[in-house]
């Protein structure tokens, strides 16, 4: 007979792939032009990233264009855990740890085609500009501080293990690409409106790794410590993004897009390594079946954006609104993987689980003021154009849930760039950089994951208490060439 349990089910507590938006899985926006001034694209676009801010904006693009962006990302991060020692103090936990991943690339490949004068289409493949990448202390690769050269015969003492790898029950490395094939057309009936829609196929990938606990007795000894790693391919998701422009004057353009919420289910394999302390006698630890099913949902998002133009001054301003309050919990369903020991009396098979997560709502404001320095009578020769930018962004994730998975907080960015153009080609370079924000959590609901013997009801031990910082500085350069129109 197999028994069912929920052993080891919340092993992927962290494999929720990136996704649209500015809290939560996403930060910031994409499109150089949008994010040297802060992010504001839903009034005035302005080119083929439209598609992805708002569609409508692709019924002002004329002729036809091409654009390549590039998103240079340098996440800076760092953990130091802490708990509580025998006198119910404050202590540090091992040595603080960072990431060791950089830079994420986050490209954006557009073409748009003036159809008729009032009809556009537009191609584009991009990835968010979230970090889908992170890196930290595995202790498989930790030497002890003495041993012969061949960690083969000589395992990682666990005293070092536990100093140098403190994080390792909440997160080793992952691996998050996504990317989203888009389709999408931009029709203005009058002079005085526009309207679009994108349709949207979302691929994406996730790898991750993390440390789980399998000890007869509550504690964190790395000789009864196995590796957790999950590998899976997302469904194809299908979405779309609606939009709508207004100019109710000459000088001033409003604009709105909506992009529905949905689900991603990713289909892998769960995969567990466990340290000699359970693979050899008397545990003889091994699983079989490694199948297993990652369902994630995807925020609605709703934006709101005005921008206003006057002698080479242009000022524009978005308003997002996330409904983080959708992702409530992941479900992961294990499909046949079973864990069998000499200690047990039946083997386990992995139930499903719901891993709850609790995020809510958030609210981000952009704001960004161009300079055409041209069309100001101040350089008569030189297109050149001045973006400057500034953007908030509320924390979606509760601190009592927040891991090194994906960082947040409210966070602040300042963005600038250049943008220079001639008859058919634009370059544009823009640089961001969100200050370090920190979180001192004290109370954490982030506990070990632990695969307790049958009869036991050890249930971990909280290893999300600590501080967390982070920032991120983003180079972007953006290509565009332009023809006819």
């Amino acid at each position: 007979m197999v028994k069912r349990r929920s052993v080891l089910a919340v092993l992927v507590v962290l494999a929720l792939p990136a996704g649209a938006g500015a809290s939560g899985y996403e930060y910031p926006e994409n499109g150089a032009r949008a994010l040297a001034r802060g992010g504001p694209g839903v009034a005035d676009p302005g080119d083929p990233t439209a598609m992805m801010f708002n569609p409508a904006g692709l019924a002002a693009l004329s002729g036809t264009r091409l654009l390549l962006d590039g998103h240079f990302a340098f996440l800076n991060t760092r953990f130091q855990r802490r708990g509580l020692d025998e006198n119910g103090r404050r202590v540090d936990i091992g040595e603080p740890v960072s990431n060791g991943y950089a830079p994420w690339i986050a490209p954006f490949l557009g073409a748009t085609y003036q159809l008729t004068d009032d009809l556009t289409l537009g191609l584009a493949v991009y990835g968010p500009s979230a970090y889908g990448a992170q890196s930290y202390p595995d202790p498989r690769k930790i030497a002890p501080e003495f041993y012969d050269g061949d960690p083969n015969t000589q395992p990682a003492d666990p005293s070092v293990i536990a100093e140098k790898a403190p994080q390792r029950y909440n997160l080793i490395e992952s691996f998050i690409p996504v990317i989203y094939p888009t389709l999408a057309v931009g029709w203005a009936p009058t002079d005085w409106l526009s309207i679009g829609v994108s349709g949207q196929v979302v691929l994406s990938e996730t790898r991750f790794s993390q440390s789980i606990y399998g000890g007869l007795a509550p504690g964190e000894d790395p000789n009864f410590e196995g590796i957790a790693e999950f590998s899976g391919r997302g469904q194809p998701a299908f979405t779309g993004i609606l939009g709508v422009q207004v100019r109710p004057a000459d000088a001033l353009t409003l604009g709105f897009s909506l992009r529905p919420g949905f689900d991603i289910v990713s289909e892998g394999t769960l995969n567990l390594t466990f340290n000699d302390g359970l693979t050899e006698a008397p545990f003889n630890i091994h699983q079989t079946g490694n199948e297993a099913r990652l369902t994630s949902p995807f925020p609605t998002v709703y934006r709101f954006g005005a921008s206003i133009e006057k002698g080479g001054i242009t000022g524009s301003f978005d308003a997002v609104y996330e409904a983080y309050s959708a992702v409530d919990a992941f479900l992961l369903e294990p499909y046949g993987v079973v864990v069998e020991s000499d200690i047990f009396t039946d083997p386990i098979e992995v139930a499903a689980l719901e891993l709850p997560k609790r995020w809510r709502d958030a609210v981000g404001l952009r704001f960004g003021l161009s300079l055409d320095l041209k069309g100001m009578d101040l350089l008569e020769r030189v297109p050149l154009t001045v973006h400057l930018g500034y953007a908030f962004s509320q924390a979606a994730i509760p601190e009592a849930t927040q891991g090194l998975d994906f960082f947040d907080g409210n966070r602040q960015q300042f963005t600038g760039g250049l943008e220079y153009s001639r008859d058919w080609y634009t370059v544009t370079l823009a640089v961001s950089h969100a200050p370090t924000v920190r979180r001192d959590i004290a109370r954490s609901e982030v506990v070990q994951v632990v695969a307790p013997p049958p009869g036991s009801d050890y249930e971990g031990t909280v290893v999300g208490t600590g501080v967390y910082e982070h920032s991120l500085t983003l180079l972007v350069v953006g290509l565009q060439a332009h023809f006819g129109g």
